[in-house]
């Protein structure tokens, strides 16, 4: 983040002040923020596969949202091939499944966001969870 950027100190903020993020898990998770294009003012939060490579993100807005159309803006793309932030995850110790992706930072140790209510029985994700 660039702490000389109004907007940047604005979302910083909002990650440590309303939703008490520590600045260890800000950069153990690689939160950052957009500064232009399709998500300009946003927060980024990117998930990273088995090999540490990109492989899904969420955005969200940090402002007042009653002016924005929508809170959440993510990428298009089958969410049943991914496993959000598996390059974090042990196999072999318990895993904590969890609704949403700001719910991922109240367990920080070994838990999935399923970026949704359900575990879908055709995913990637149950298939890992039956496999260990």
């Amino acid at each position: 983040m660039d702490y000389k950027n109004k907007l940047h100190l604005e979302a910083l903020n909002y990650l440590v002040r309303d939703r008490k993020l520590s600045m260890d898990l800000i950069k153990f998770y690689k939160i950052g923020f957009c500064t232009d294009g399709y998500y300009k003012n946003r927060i980024i939060i990117p998930s990273f596969d088995l090999n540490s490579e990109l492989n899904f993100f969420v955005t969200r807005v940090f402002q007042e949202y009653s002016k924005v159309k929508e809170k959440y803006l993510n990428p298009d793309g089958d969410k049943t091939k991914i496993i959000i932030n598996e390059s974090n995850i042990n196999w072999n110790e318990t895993i904590y499944l969890v609704e949403g992706y700001f719910d991922l930072f109240a367990l920080p140790i070994n838990t999935i966001s399923l970026l949704g209510k359900d575990l879908k029985t055709n995913s990637l994700l149950f298939e890992k969870i039956l496999k260990y």
